[in-house]
């Protein structure tokens, strides 16, 4: 590891004493708070941290549950903390290299999850609190510099180059007429795609939420902070500092990057908000986690950053904001084994993208169709007024209030909403899963076709009818439709032949159509976005997938108004 050139790095950015030269970079104040525990460098001690306590966090991998792991329930509390030095051969290599490092750069204290967080505040965690989560936010947004350990699939690792003879690299020189000829490293981007780091979800917001990035690949350091981007074995330290000179925009390594830089831009367009958040959505669902339960949890710290950011709450991961459309979400095909089964079928975060089509959640099946125009919100109109759950009432009741706070852009006429309903639940049902409204519903035939065993491509495509037309052996002829489902769900449950569809927003869509002499004809199309669900004998539904129609198609369903329970 050349440490001149790191500590140049740092310098660039930080600069020295009160200066900092990129200060797109700064950590937070530390009125947001600081992380309540950190590992002192000079003693090697977990100390009671202070407000003034300028940090490195550390982000890793820690591997498959037999990897054997140091948490500070394991560390006994001396006179100055809690001391490493009698359980120094039981710390991972990646923590004892992350030690030294900071050594080596001056960095006086280190934060590390397994070290770091106090018994109480992870037992917290076990039992359902956010604290934690969104503590990340803090804890990393706050560090003067994030160490990523993006070598190894494990916490014994260690950060190749920080120890002599942890790091072999060959790099080939010739010369040729004066001129000597160097190869290169393999990308940045193809070792960071290629690294356990970058293919979980937890390091997601680690990564996310830090300010600058030291990361340690298998052949080399990159340098990646909100300002610049740099690497060992190529010089770009004389460029100037953009995102747009560095080896991000040509081999990205934080593919969100530019997206977290746009968070801060001033008089932010109000689709690209909507973007921003669903790009970070589509990234981490592409994301493995060990634990389904840590779907939320990992994403938490995420959500406390955008949430001052985008001036809205939060429910379940989804901003309220932009409640209605993100319901919209699409999973590719409906698959009943890719749900987590411990959040809300109608959040994304209940659905394992591992398991399901597409590599991540998209939000795609809406869209914006205004001609030689960004799509716009003002296409959009709310049809529902959502209600969730407030509190127990006296016999068993449920009062739920109204969720406000959703931006209306094009609502259509309608009566002014309660703002609290009560009714009664299932005592089995986790009343915060329920999501309580007043919608129009029709039913809706879903078709195998002829293609389905014929084409494995398309054996999970199914086509949709109104209820009563023809039956035909070519149903894409008669169809309004498709969607995706599990073959094997759909043939067991073959004796459901209509299922009901609950429209919850409308959209104008400009349709073109090309004539047969190359002349366009536009029409404007209003187009109804429902959600396919299914209802169990307690009157309480599941969603199943996402569908748009023609409103013309819709009228012709005859659709009636019902209370919906949806979880």
């Amino acid at each position: 590891m050349d440490l001149h050139l790191v500590r140049y790095w740092l310098d660039s950015c930080m600069g020295s004493g009160d200066e900092i030269r990129h200060t797109d970079c700064k950590p937070q104040s530390t009125a947001m708070g600081v992380p309540s525990l950190l590992i002192e460098i000079a003693s090697k001690s977990i100390i009671t941290a202070s407000p003034q306590s300028k940090y490195a966090a550390l982000s890793y991998v820690w591997g498959s549950a037999d990897i054997p792991q140091l948490h500070h329930k394991d560390l006994v509390r001396g006179d100055h903390g809690w001391s490493l030095q009698d359980v120094w051969e039981r710390v991972p290599q990646t923590i004892k290299d992350a030690i030294l490092l900071c050594e080596m750069l001056s960095l006086p204290f280190l934060w590390v999850d397994a070290l770091c967080i106090d018994e109480f505040l992870r037992d917290s965690f076990s039992n359902g609190s956010t604290e934690l989560a969104e503590q990340m936010s803090v804890i990393y947004g706050g560090a003067q510099l994030t160490i990523v350990a993006a070598a190894g699939d494990n916490s014994w690792a260690g950060l190749a180059g920080v120890r002599n003879g942890s790091r072999s690299v060959l790099q080939k020189s010739v010369q040729v007429e004066g001129m000597t000829l160097a190869s290169v490293q393999p990308s940045p981007r193809d070792a960071m795609r290629a690294s356990t780091w970058n293919r979980r979800a937890w390091t997601f917001q680690e990564g996310f939420l830090s300010n600058r990035l030291l990361i340690f690949t298998e052949n080399q350091i990159l340098w990646n902070c909100n300002s610049a981007q740099f690497c060992e074995d190529i010089c770009w330290e004389d460029e100037p500092g953009d995102v747009d000179q560095s080896w991000d925009n040509r081999a990205s390594s934080r593919e969100f990057l530019a997206v977290k830089r746009d968070l801060y831009t001033v008089s932010f367009p109000e689709y690209d908000f909507f973007r921003t958040y669903t790009t970070l959505v589509k990234d981490y669902t592409a994301r493995k986690l060990t634990y389904q339960q840590d779907a939320l949890d990992a994403f938490g710290g995420v959500v406390a950053s955008l949430r001052a950011t985008l001036e809205t709450t939060f429910f379940y991961g989804i901003p309220i904001r932009f409640f209605e459309q993100c319901l919209l979400f699409d999973t590719g095909c409906f698959m009943p084994e890719a749900r987590r089964m411990c959040f809300p079928t109608w959040s994304w975060v209940e659905w394992n993208q591992q398991i399901l089509e597409l590599e991540s959640i998209r939000f795609t099946n809406w869209h914006g169709t205004r001609r030689n125009m960004e799509w716009s919100l003002e296409d959009f109109k709310t049809l529902v007024n959502w209600y969730r759950f407030d509190d127990h009432q006296d016999e068993g009741g449920h009062k739920f209030r109204l969720i406000e706070g959703i931006a209306r852009y094009g609502t259509t006429e309608r009566t002014e909403p309660a703002l609290v309903r009560f009714c009664h639940l299932p005592e089995s049902l986790n009343p915060s899963h329920v999501l309580l409204f007043e919608a129009s519903t029709a039913r809706l035939r879903v078709h195998s076709t002829s293609f389905n065993e014929s084409h494995p491509s398309l054996s999970k495509r199914f086509t949709v009818h109104l209820t009563g037309s023809p039956a035909s052996e070519n149903s894409y002829a008669t169809s309004i439709g498709s969607l995706m489902l599990d073959p094997k769900w759909r043939k067991d449950n073959s004796q459901l032949v209509e299922f009901e569809f609950v429209a919850i927003a409308k959209e104008t869509r400009e349709v073109i159509e090309l004539r047969f002499d190359d002349a366009r004809e536009d029409e404007t199309k209003e187009i109804m976005h429902t959600l396919m669900i299914t209802t169990d004998s307690r009157g309480i539904s599941q969603r199943l997938q996402v569908f748009s129609l023609d409103e013309a198609d819709w009228i012709k369903a005859e659709p009636q108004q019902r209370t919906v329970y949806l979880i």
